[in-house]
């Protein structure tokens, strides 16, 4: 997982299994998470960094922006 060019230490990354569950998994220093999946099928993954930042979008206030990256295969 990498945000703005550097890895997202300790970041969770949601992975879609073949069976419909979902297994989450955190990242390392690297941004890499350790995980073996063996299942054959469709898998889905999503991992999420949320910025903390104030300000106005459409005359509505927020107080964080939500980045999110998705990969299915």
């Amino acid at each position: 997982l990498v945000a703005f060019g550097k890895p997202v230490a300790n970041g969770e990354i949601v992975v879609l299994l073949p069976d419909g569950t979902e297994e989450r998994v955190k990242t390392k220093a690297d941004g890499i998470a350790d995980a073996t999946f063996t299942d054959l099928g469709r898998y889905g993954a999503w991992g999420r960094l949320w910025e903390t930042a104030s300000g106005t979008h459409q005359d509505k206030a927020y107080e964080e922006i939500r980045h999110y990256a998705t990969l299915v295969v």
